[in-house]
């Protein structure tokens, strides 16, 4: 999939600034038993579902010299970046 960049959505990305940043980001911390889902096991459950959700395999991409609009495309996201196992404090 190769999608261009709305003219809105490509505005707000040129708005945005080192320290004025025009974009939402979503963290979820799970609490449970050690012995009922394991890190591994929530990135096969993640893994499996990815091909109906294409919001999160998609990629921003720039064209050179800026010449157009940036446009999303398709890949598959590398889970350990995403999927941090920690202790709560």
């Amino acid at each position: 999939m190769v999608e261009q960049l709305r003219g809105l959505d490509a505005a707000f990305l040129e708005l945005e600034s080192p320290t004025g940043h025009l974009h939402g980001v979503g963290v979820i911390t799970l609490a449970a038993d050690s012995a009922t889902l394991t890190a591994d096991e929530l990135m096969d459950l993640v893994r499996a579902r990815l091909p109906k959700l294409d919001v999160f395999r998609r990629q921003l991409v720039t064209v050179p010299a800026g010449v157009d609009r940036p446009y999303w495309i398709d890949t598959t996201p590398d889970l350990r970046t995403h999927v941090r196992v920690g202790m709560l404090r």
